[in-house]
């Protein structure tokens, strides 16, 4: 499928194919009538959106040539909202927009996750703090001299507060 060109000026184009996907691309090209270039793909599928950097040609030989993931969401929703999106892209403004959205998004499910993991942190923490104190229970009940000084510690403790 051939490329839609969305924008083009001296040193920056901006490019659509839609096929099963939708690929939104914007390459800037700074040393004009050189082919060295880079650049940010976006590719959204059904339920995945997906941002690239990328380089051609920099360098001796293309030694820095090379895409770089930069956000990946699986989400439905967020896919077909971002196809939406596309659609009202004409500038290169509105495409760094775009891609600030889908930033956003991918900060606020990094965070989600952050807090998620925290939850579950906190909660083996408690459970080895639970199964320590049951050791020292046991420890306590297998050894009489140890309950008594820990029985008349408690109640020498609960006949102050009365």
């Amino acid at each position: 499928m051939d490329r839609e060109v969305i924008y083009k000026d001296a040193k920056t184009v901006i490019t659509k194919e839609v096929d099963k996907e939708v690929e939104l691309e914007i390459r800037h090209y700074p040393l004009v009538g050189y082919g060295n270039n880079h650049g940010t793909r976006i590719i959204v599928s059904d339920d995945t959106v997906e941002v690239y950097d990328f380089a051609n040609g920099w360098a001796v030989r293309g030694s820095m040539s090379g895409t770089w993931e930069v956000a990946r969401i699986e989400d439905k929703e967020f896919a077909e909202r971002i196809r939406q999106e596309i659609e009202k892209v004409k500038t290169p403004d509105d495409f760094n927009k775009l891609v600030e959205i889908i930033n956003e998004q991918q900060d606020k499910i990094s965070d989600e996750v952050n807090e998620l993991f925290k939850e579950v942190v906190n909660e083996l923490e408690a459970l080895a703090q639970e199964y320590s104190y049951r050791e020292e229970l046991k420890e306590l009940l297998s050894n009489k001299e140890k309950l008594r000084e820990f029985l008349s510690d408690c109640l020498d403790s609960y006949l102050a507060d009365v």
